[in-house]
């Protein structure tokens, strides 16, 4: 089901539309009358996919251009019933579900093609509908199920249970719908019109409304709710008795079995005849059918059964040997001879009493007595009763027992009497009662047949089969069944594959295939006549089944050259059937097995030298026997050739470096021997396969001489290429301080003279962009690096050597330190360092004109008097594990001046001149003034004194001396205040 609210969901349909061309008999290239179109533009569809709206069909553009276009309108894939034009108004049965258009062409001399449109958006409505459930009805096939096979009811669920149903019955394509449905909770019933075809259910898919899905819509949903139905189940067969004999089912009684309970039920019977029933319209469950027919007892098949399921299942009744007068019972007679046999017949008798002991005490009865008689007929289905038998009796009888009475009759069976035949026996009893209340004595008779069946049989005499023919593959065996007697009126065969029967193999002849490969065959035959027991004989197993063997196999081949070292590979041709599941090879020198050369291929080596080879091939399968063929002898085998390349040489070449040759790949087990060579002349003791440049190699060529051997190979001599003159190569490193914003040179070394050099400076290991000059200016990034430089020599004739520094420590972040503070003596100084590499350990100097003033050695600095006309400067030292120690020097001060503390002269009272005392200064300064007035600046009192008025009255007055000298700092004191009255 589906539940949809246009306002908010989106309902996915289950069937996903594809764009299918389908083209009858269209080739890869086109020719007359055997392409189809092509779709130059594909079908469309356009408008609003709402009930009531019109949605219109675009054929497209189709080439070459046909001459008739039909269209069909599709819902969901499925033909909408007349909708054939090129336009379609969308109905309430469309609602929740997708429509597309199907265009197929015409044309002469062109295949019809046909194509699909892309589907629409889902249908869906404007109107304010109270509610439409829809849906579509079919059986398992997919077949839809019309009104004349199922009724669709909606019933409202409310507090108390279901309302009143609404029906609806599906159309010719099985769908239904209820329309204006309100808000709310509904069950759906698909009830089977026809009773005994389809199982009634409930949605989803549910036996019993109890477990039925409830359908809930809003006030603007509807809901699709689909329903595949499935067929009642049915079972048939056929009623024997004795002999085979077929019986008409006289009583069918269908039981359905729910546990320990049974329940009689009433599906469809059939009687169509020849002892033949149906029972259909089974709901899915266990039953049990209960048949019965005059003179047998009562038989019954138990089962379970589901939807769309057919049992063929057969019943056999026995013959009635017990009722409710007694039984008979006859036990074959098999002849083994010729003599005569004994029959026996036991016939057991039960006459009924009273069972109500009361009945007889209401009645005042003294006494019973009982008499019986059992009359037992044997009859010949060739000819009527062959014999007839009464036994007769009487006992009294005190209603507390019921006596029991047993008899055995004997006769002789002569081979004249062979077949099956029928044993009744009617039973009759009489029951009499005297001294009942003195009135006439009471009496009960009772009367019973019973019947069973009586078999004289002869037996077979029979020898076991043979079995003629050769046990291969594609042969036919022949089944010969011998003499037997009496003769059989049919014989059948049962061929067998390792004591399994083969399916449908059932004649005197059986060709063997290839399941039979591997397998022993043997044959069961069968004799029956309706007077001789069933015989089964069976034959001795064949020999396991084999492929035939190989005709004429193929003589193996020998590719490759016969030398020494070389790879002779075997082809061993091509096999006709059966395919060989194994190939196993055996190469052979002059004749003899090679041991462990057993492979496809085979390398040649020093034992093969001046010998002739071959090989053998042995082909096996399953059950087929081996066969070996050999190759023809190959040429004696030459001496080899040595794989041997040219080495070269690996290393730098400059003095005091390592060299080391590269022999290359040679044949394996080579024994390699060097020689290195200075300018084409051996080098004293330098015969490994590393030699080490020393001074005297300076400006000469370098090459080395490798030479190889192994038995049954020609001796091979390479010598590499000379080398470019040796460099003598210095040893670089870096100079200067390692701190960013310093610069750092590169060192050389002694190298070979005129030779140019190359520069390129690496952080970490890994080159700097740009940085390939013999210096280098620290920067940032390099802050907590190491550094090295590589130095690159060349020269013409000589071979380019590169050497490398040693690593640097890491490179300090070095701040460059200030001093803040008045330079006046006096005052107080303050070192700050500036930026530098986390962690790093500071140090301090203070310096007087370039002098270091002894303990001053901390961040701060107090000026002394002797510090006057001095220039102040500090140095920091930073270092840290890992990092080189680098010291900073700040900028050298202005010379300190001496600053006296002014003071005021006069009568602070209004009308009165007051007058600057300046102090001490160091000579030859310059001075200003500023008097203020609580603090704050006198307008145009910038003189040593000052003329006290009344805006003066009250307020605090100072003054301030500026002193100035070239190459001091200037510097500013004030005065202490004094109070004007």
């Amino acid at each position: 089901m589906r539940i949809v609210r246009p306002a908010w969901s989106t309902w996915v349909l289950s069937v996903v539309f594809g764009l299918l061309v389908s083209v009858v008999g269209a080739p890869a290239a086109r020719a007359a009358g055997d392409m189809g179109f092509d779709i130059a533009e594909w079908p469309s569809v356009s408008g609003v996919a709402k009930v009531g709206a019109t949605v219109t069909a675009d054929p497209g553009v189709w080439v070459p251009e046909p001459s008739r276009l039909e269209l069909q309108w599709l819902r969901n894939g499925a033909v909408v019933a007349g909708a054939t034009g090129p336009s379609y108004v969308v109905t309430a049965a469309d609602l929740g579900y997708k429509l597309t258009v199907k265009v197929t062409a015409y044309g002469d001399g062109v295949a019809t093609t046909t194509a699909s449109a892309p589907p629409t958006a889902l249908v869906t409505s404007d109107e304010p509908m109270p509610g439409t459930i829809t849906g579509r009805v079919t059986n398992r096939g997919g077949v839809p199920l019309t009104a004349a096979a199922v009724r669709v009811e909606l019933s409202a669920v409310g507090a108390d249970g279901p309302g009143q149903p609404t029906v609806r019955y599906p159309d010719q394509d099985g769908r239904y719908s209820f329309a204006n449905v309100p808000a709310g909770s509904y069950r759906l019933l698909f009830q089977a019109v026809q009773t005994y075809e389809y199982a009634s259910e409930w949605w989803d898919d549910e036996p019993d409304r109890s477990l039925a899905r409830t359908i809930t819509l809003g006030t603007d949903d509807w809901a699709v709710a689909d329903a595949v139905m499935g067929s009642l189940g049915v079972v048939q067969g056929s009623l024997t008795g004795l002999a085979g004999r077929t019986l008409e089912p006289y009583w069918i009684k269908v039981l359905r079995v729910q546990g320990a309970e049974e329940t009689e039920v009433t599906p469809a019977v059939g009687r169509p005849g020849g002892g033949k029933f149906r029972i259909s319209g089974l709901h899915p469950g266990e039953y049990r059918v209960v048949f019965s027919h005059t003179g047998y007892a009562p038989g019954a098949l138990r089962f379970t059964i589901g939807l769309d399921e057919t049992l063929d299942r057969s019943l056999r009744l026995e013959p009635r040997s017990t009722g409710d007068l007694g039984s008979v019972a006859a036990a074959p007679v098999v002849f083994h001879g010729e003599g005569p046999s004994t029959i026996r017949i036991g016939i057991r008798v039960l006459p009924r009493v009273f069972a109500d002991a009361k009945a007889l005490d209401d009645a005042a009865c003294e006494a019973a007595s009982l008499s019986w008689r059992a009359s037992m007929d044997v009859y010949d289905p060739r000819g009527g009763a062959f014999t007839s038998t009464v036994y007769e009796g009487s006992q009294a009888d005190d209603g507390a027992s019921r006596p029991d009475i047993t008899r055995v009759f004997e006769m002789n069976a002569f081979k004249s009497l062979l077949g099956t035949h029928e044993v009744r026996v009617r039973l009759d009893s009489t029951v009499s009662y005297a001294g009942c209340g003195g009135g006439e004595p009471l009496s009960h008779s009772w009367h019973d047949t019973v019947m069973t069946g009586l078999d004289v049989l002869d037996t077979f005499t029979a020898p076991a089969p043979v079995i003629h023919g050769t046990p291969v593959k594609g042969e036919t065996l022949t089944a010969v069944a011998g003499e037997w007697t009496p003769t059989p009126s049919t014989v059948t065969w049962t061929w067998l594959r390792d004591g399994t029967p083969i399916p449908d193999q059932t004649r005197a002849t059986y060709q063997l295939t290839a399941d039979d490969v591997g397998k022993r065959i043997s044959v069961q035959v069968t004799g029956r006549r309706v007077d001789c027991v069933d015989l089964t004989a069976d034959s001795a197993p064949t020999p396991v089944v084999k492929l035939a063997p190989w005709p004429s196999p193929p003589t193996p081949r020998i590719t490759g050259t016969p030398r020494v070292g070389e790879t002779l590979t075997a082809a061993p041709g091509t096999w006709s059937e059966p395919t060989p599941t194994e190939l196993t090879y055996q190469w052979r020198r002059s004749g003899v097995a090679i041991p462990l050369a057993t492979g496809e291929g085979y390398t040649l080596g020093a034992a093969d030298l001046g010998k002739r080879i071959s090989v053998t091939v042995t082909a096996g399968a399953p059950n087929t026997d081996a066969v070996t063929v050999e190759s023809a002898r190959t040429g004696a085998v030459a001496s080899g050739l040595l794989v041997a390349p040219t080495p070269t040489i690996a290393g730098s070449l400059a003095v005091g470096q390592t060299l080391s040759a590269q022999a290359g790949s040679w044949t394996s087990g080579a024994s390699l021997s060097f020689r290195w060579l200075r300018d084409g002349s051996p080098i004293k003791r330098a015969t490994g396969t590393d030699y080490t440049l020393s001074s005297a190699d300076a400006g000469r060529k370098i090459s080395v001489r490798v030479t190889g051997t192994l038995p049954g190979y020609t001796t091979a001599v390479k010598t590499s290429a000379k080398s470019r003159r040796v460099m003598r190569a210095g040893t670089p490193r870096i100079a200067g301080v390692l701190a960013v914003g310093t610069t750092l040179s590169a060192g050389r070394g002694t190298w070979t003279s005129h030779v140019s050099f190359s520069y390129q400076w690496l952080r970490d290991g890994v080159e700097i962009a740009g940085a390939t000059r013999s210096s280098y200016t620290l920067v940032p990034d390099d802050a907590d690096r190491t550094l090295t430089v590589t130095v690159t020599g060349r020269r013409a004739g000589y071979a380019t050597a590169t050497r490398t520094s040693a690593q640097t420590l890491r490179v300090m972040l070095a701040g460059s330190p200030t001093v803040a503070g008045t330079l006046a003596t006096g005052s107080l100084l303050s070192a700050t360092p500036g930026v530098w590499t986390a962690g790093t350990s500071l140090s301090y100097q203070w310096s007087r004109s370039g002098e270091n003033i002894p303990g001053a050695t901390g961040p701060t600095y107090g000026l002394t008097p002797g510090d006057a006309g001095q220039r102040i400067s500090v140095r920091v030292v930073g270092g840290q594990p890992g990092y080189a120690t680098i010291a900073r020097s700040g900028a050298a001060s202005l010379r300190v001046m001496k600053a006296g503390t002014p003071s005021i002269a006069g009568t602070p009272a209004v009308g009165s001149d007051l007058k600057a005392v300046r102090g001490s200064w160091t000579s030859s300064v310059t001075f200003r003034y500023a008097w203020l007035r609580d603090g704050v600046p006198i307008p145009g009192a910038t003189a040593s004194s000052l003329h006290l008025t009344s805006a003066d009255a009250g307020r605090d007055i100072t003054v301030q001396v500026i002193g100035r000298r070239s190459g001091y700092a200037t510097i500013a004191r004030t005065s202490a205040a004094v109070n004007v009255p």
